[in-house]
């Protein structure tokens, strides 16, 4: 091999690693690849939907966990305020917050998910209200959403001054925060909702405990039981099992620290059947997933 060879094949692995290097050094501009896709308040399908993208449109990426991209937020999308925090003003044009630790939340429940929490020197502006309990907010800076991993692609490492997002029209209301609530929350790795507060929002469509489970297509299967860890050991066809009335109903792959998450709770799952159709018990590599009553 001549050495021009062995010059140009060094250059080309140092070009191909600053690549990936700059792919992951955040913040970077990504464009959305699918056609509709969800922004969640947390990195797995059981966090609660805070707004949709569109194929094409630009977001900002600000961090990654678990193969889901962390991203700016809509100035329109609506993050929530307990008003017993907050008072209204006509004076000023931003919100003056007194209170440290606010939570802001990804619903008007006590239940949802903590977006962030805002101090004495973070603004807020009102954007409605909802009930009599709570102010739907811009979202702070600190608020981000999830995007799963493969619905974004890369684009640059510069962003452009402008703004990639259309600015609100919101209504001439500011807010100040009064007090701080109650506890505050570690935002350093969210959680999924808890079983309770996330089988009160889903309306299960499902039929009362009696067919396990039913095959959409040939390889696609929606399923309903409790989440069981396999343990280690060679040729296990996956992570967990699903079980009903303590039968197994399939074997389960995909997120390791997401089936994890749901392990002895009860729940809803859709996935596509991997294991060969004579395997007297399928397969399934999990897409989607939440608790079921």
């Amino acid at each position: 091999m001549s050495k021009r060879i062995i010059i140009l094949i060094i250059a080309i692995y140092f070009a191909l690693c600053l690549n990936a290097y700059c792919k992951e050094n955040f913040p970077a501009l990504y464009k959305v690849t699918a056609s509709k896709v969800n922004v969640r308040a947390g990195y797995n399908v059981n966090f609660e939907i805070l707004e949709k993208i569109v194929k094409d449109e630009n977001v900002i990426v600000v961090g990654k966990e678990y193969g889901w991209y962390k991203v700016k937020l809509k100035q329109n999308t609506p993050c929530y305020v307990s008003s017993k925090y907050v008072k209204t003003s006509r004076i000023k044009p931003q919100a003056i917050i007194t209170g440290n630790r606010i939570n802001v939340r990804s619903r008007p429940d006590l239940k949802s998910t903590v977006l962030c929490q805002i101090g004495s020197v973070d603004k807020v502006t009102v954007i409605e209200k909802k009930g009599g309990d709570w102010y739907a907010v811009k979202p702070p800076e600190k608020c981000f959403g999830w995007v799963l991993g493969k619905n974004l692609q890369f684009v640059s490492n510069k962003i452009p001054e402008e703004k990639l997002r259309p600015e609100p029209v919101i209504k001439k209301e500011v807010i100040e925060i009064a007090a701080s609530e109650s506890k505050p929350v570690t935002l350093d790795k969210q959680k999924p909702v808890s079983a309770d507060a996330q089988a009160k929002k889903t309306k299960s469509t499902l039929k009362p405990k009696k067919a396990i489970a039913e095959k959409k297509s040939t390889n696609k299967l929606d399923a309903v039981g409790i989440i069981k860890p396999m343990g280690r050991f060679f040729g296990r066809p996956g992570t967990h099992k699903l079980m009903q009335k303590k039968k197994l109903v399939c074997y389960l792959k995909g997120d390791t620290k997401l089936l994890n998450s749901f392990v002895n709770q009860r729940v809803k799952l859709t996935g596509t059947i991997t294991s060969a159709p004579s395997k007297k018990y399928p397969t399934v590599k999990v897409e989607e997933i939440k608790i079921s009553k």
